[in-house]
């Protein structure tokens, strides 16, 4: 048994929910240079808060899946980290911003690299990650592939750990969560459909 657990669906791959994003309300006094995204639920909540924001200002954002929504949104100035890792990432970036007043649309909760050292980042929670109940019936010796600390969480909270599971993670924060329980093995520099591409050739499955 194959699973991705995560909020996105992903071609190719049973998806297991055990968390949903609920997006906040706020609104932005506009005098920023530039934006992070680190996720697509970033943008997302801009079209929930009804908010308009010049498509011209300067975007710097994790992935393709945020660099497709970005664009999808009608941003044209985006910079894509070449590392999916947080920390990598503000070192590409922090020189090019650091003169720069820069608005951080976050999730409630966060990996404590993205906080940093600089006084220029105002930070807005946007959204947030919440639990819920799964009635799934996960099979002794699955392959589970984690894209969050928060889904690792999550499904902690539904099934608990049997040590036949074998666990893949995308980055070092699921990493983390995950060593509690087992040693995963991490896509550090893949994105989620690279990760799963991979685990179906190296399983021998066949895409559903």
């Amino acid at each position: 048994m194959l699973l991705l657990v995560s909020n996105t669906p992903c071609e190719g791959i049973k998806q297991l929910r055990v968390t949903k994003i609920s997006y906040l309300k706020f609104s932005i006094d506009f005098k920023y240079d530039a934006i992070i995204f680190t996720s697509k639920n970033a943008i997302n909540a801009i079209k929930f808060n009804n908010l308009s924001i010049k498509k011209d200002i300067k975007v710097y954002c994790i992935g393709e899946a945020t660099k497709k929504e970005a664009l999808n949104y009608g941003f044209k100035n985006i910079f894509v980290s070449k590392t999916k890792n947080l920390e990598g990432f503000l070192e590409e970036i922090k020189e090019e911003i650091s003169k720069k007043n820069i608005l951080f649309l976050r999730a409630k909760e966060i990996v404590k690299e993205i906080t940093y050292k600089l006084n220029n980042i105002k930070e807005i929670v946007a959204y947030r990650s919440d639990f819920i109940k799964s009635e799934e019936k996960i099979e002794k010796n699955s392959i589970l592939f984690f894209t969050s600390p928060k889904n690792v969480e999550g499904f902690i909270k539904n099934f608990g750990w049997n040590k036949s599971y074998k666990a893949y993670a995308i980055g070092d924060s699921t990493k983390k969560a995950l060593l509690k329980y087992t040693k995963p093995i991490v896509f550090k520099n893949l994105s989620i459909k690279e990760g799963v591409k991979f685990l179906i050739l190296k399983n021998n499955l066949e895409y559903f």
